[in-house]
This record gives structure tokens, C-alpha cells and sequence, in this order.
């Protein structure tokens, strides 16, 4: 589960998993997998809604290969640090390609 999927969780489960870990990305996949260890997962039907403007900045299939890509170097262990540092620079790289005005760079 992604934080951008509205992860609702009890504050007491919350703060009895130690919240989430102070790292600067994947911190909620980090989180989902050790919820899963607790039992299982319910999803809400209907859905909530996230914006899509990361998807429409990006393109969709751009941003899902991403994501594909850095789930699985997390889980293969690459430090989430090195993970953050890629990420953003593929992004803010690729959404200025894409865009007529160039914006600082996020890093």
C-alpha cells in the first residue's frame, strides 16, 4: 500500500508499529508490510481518490515503470536515500522535458 492510497490505520496500531520510519521515501510500503504482519488488510469500497497530477505530469506509463522499478529496488535492498536521490532526479528530469517553462530543480 502507497500513502497516496489513504492508508487509515488506528492511531494505537499506528503508534504500536513505531509509525512510519524516518526514511525519505517507500516509508509507507515500509509501513504496509509490517501492518500485513499484524493480520489482514481491508480495502474500502468505494475507493478514495488521490490526484493524478503526478500521472498526467509524467505520463502513466513513465510513472508506473517508475514505480514498478523503485518497489522492487527497495525490496532487493537499495537504501532509500539512493532511492529518493534517483526518484526525484528521473522526475523533475523527465516533467521538464515535458514542460515549455524549465522549474528549479527539487534538489
Amino acid at each position: 500500500m502507497f500513502g497516496d492510497q489513504s492508508i487509515l490505520e488506528k492511531a494505537s496500531v499506528f503508534q504500536r508499529l513505531g509509525g512510519f520510519a524516518d526514511i525519505p521515501l517507500m516509508e509507507d510500503l515500509e509501513f504496509s508490510r509490517r501492518l500485513r504482519r499484524l493480520g489482514p488488510v481491508a480495502l474500502l469500497d468505494p475507493p478514495l481518490w488521490s490526484s493524478p497530477r503526478r500521472f498526467r505530469r509524467l505520463g502513466v506509463w513513465w510513472t508506473t515503470l517508475l514505480n514498478i522499478a523503485f518497489i522492487c529496488l527497495f525490496y532487493v535492498g537499495v537504501d532509500s536515500h539512493r532511492l529518493h536521490r534517483w526518484y526525484y532526479r528521473l522526475s523533475w528530469r523527465r516533467s521538464n522535458r515535458q514542460n515549455a517553462t524549465p522549474s528549479a530543480q527539487p534538489f
